[in-house]
């Protein structure tokens, strides 16, 4: 009868399969790479917010050129608009992880297409687009304030409450399709005013808040709905599946 082939193999072979075995599984876990997040090809501008009131007054019955909604405009603070397109691409550049270029990009942005496409100046959704594409970017955020009044007195105690209202929406340069719209209207009213306010009213700590805090809460909300490219959500998953090495074990 014929001898298997592998008890031919001299034990010495054995040892050393054996061996490496061992090896692989005490360090297999640091053998695998982690996950790391990829560059992706989606990338954001802002561009400036228009500023309403300025354009129509205050008190004046308008129709935003995005999205055509019916807004009131009021009292806008000369850095509103500014305020609000800052503080959204702060919260929408901690969303995705990653830098969303500044107001100054979208800037010159605009001003360049502005010369290169003067037909397109009555037209802030196209603008917007021409912009995006010169800048060689994804997506292009815009935005209109309607209001932006700061309030007058304290945390505790006020004259005038705050009070906002802006849209903001997301355009592919691409197509110019516009995926995403979102609006806030709201002036702070106490909670004696209206009870349905208890939940905002306890979230807020009771307190009355200015202008930008009005608005930091309000683009939390609504950056819950905020579509997020597939190509970004992976990388973000891979971030989270990334181990902890906050401890200083």
């Amino acid at each position: 009868m014929k001898t298997p082939f592998i008890y031919m193999l001299p034990n010495k072979v054995f040892r050393t399969i054996g061996l490496f075995a061992c090896l692989f599984l005490l360090f297999e876990p640091a053998l695998v790479t982690p996950p790391q997040a990829a560059t992706n090809a989606d990338t954001y501008m802002m561009v400036p917010f228009l500023n309403m009131a300025k354009v129509y007054g205050s008190d004046a019955q308008v129709s935003s050129p995005y999205t055509f909604r019916a807004y009131k405009t009021g009292v806008v603070e000369v850095d509103g608009p500014t305020i609000v397109a800052t503080e959204f691409q702060r919260q929408l550049s901690n969303l995705l992880q990653m830098p969303i270029n500044g107001l100054a990009i979208g800037e010159k942005s605009v001003s360049e297409a502005l010369k290169e496409n003067s037909r397109l100046s009555a037209n802030p959704r196209n603008l917007a687009i021409a912009a995006g594409k010169k800048a060689k970017v994804t997506y292009v955020i815009v935005g209109a304030v309607c209001i932006y009044q700061e309030r007058v007195g304290r945390e505790l105690t006020v004259d005038t409450p705050a009070s906002i209202s802006f849209e903001i929406s997301l355009y592919r340069v691409a197509d110019g399709t516009r995926l995403w719209s979102q609006s806030i209207t709201e002036t702070q009213q106490a909670l004696s005013e209206n009870l349905l306010n208890f939940g905002k009213f306890v979230k807020r700590k009771g307190v009355w808040l200015t202008a930008g805090e009005l608005t930091r809460v309000n683009i939390q909300d609504i950056l819950k709905t905020f579509p997020i490219p597939d190509s970004i959500r992976q990388n973000l998953d891979a971030v989270k599946m990334l181990p902890d090495t906050s401890s200083g074990d």
